[in-house]
């Protein structure tokens, strides 16, 4: 009955694409995105080989929850204190720059909420895989797509002599409205992945 009645108003895919906007618009709002990247950040300490990879990291990990799109630019303003400590023509900060968006990129596929294609790509599917079948075929391929295109960043600029003053995490103590939207997040992303399995109680994805 939920599937015919939903059916009726909205496809279930649209709906789930509006449920991954909806939690990385709540993330974004009470700030939750950036005190957990400053706060991953600020233990990366000062080599620039393994910020950069760091960075792309949680650029990729951003990527796959608030969409390739919106976690470049929360990136970006992250690593502003990074890069106006580096001299003009800084070949680390070139290499922070596209590290960031290729790690984004390659991120797009990591999940089926991370690009609006991927739940275009599921619709056209039969049968259309769970989140768990998602997650073993794209997060062993972003992994090492990810390290790939860190070797090839490291092996292509200079970074002797590049000195990184440390990312500071934030000073912001963490409410109790920052913890209730990070638990709705965290559950609604783990029904989604069980969502095969729940089936009978929800009938579609979109219904979570």
């Amino acid at each position: 009955a939920s599937k015919y009645i939903f059916a009726t108003m909205w496809s279930s895919i649209i709906m789930l694409l509006l449920g991954g906007f909806t939690l990385a618009a709540a993330l974004s709002k009470y700030h939750i995105d950036r005190l957990a990247c400053t706060y991953i950040l600020s233990k990366a300490g000062t080599n620039p080989k393994v910020v950069l990879l760091v960075i792309m990291s949680v650029a990729a990990f951003a990527s796959m929850w608030v969409s390739n799109v919106a976690a470049p630019v929360l990136m970006y303003s992250v690593i502003q204190s990074v890069l106006r400590t580096l001299p003009e023509g800084s070949q680390f900060a070139k290499a922070l720059i596209i590290g960031i968006a290729l790690a984004s990129n390659i991120a797009g596929m990591s999940s089926p909420i991370a690009s609006p294609q991927n739940l275009v790509g599921i619709q056209f599917m039969d049968p259309p895989p769970t989140w768990g079948e998602w997650f073993t075929v794209s997060i062993p391929v972003c992994v090492a797509c990810l390290i790939l295109v860190w070797i090839f960043l490291v092996l292509t600029f200079d970074f002797k002599n590049t000195v990184i003053a440390p990312i500071r995490s934030m000073n912001d103590k963490f409410s109790l409205v920052q913890g209730y939207i990070s638990f709705v997040c965290f559950a609604t992303i783990v029904l989604w992945c069980l969502a095969s399995k729940l089936e009978d109680i929800f009938g579609e994805m979109g219904m979570i």
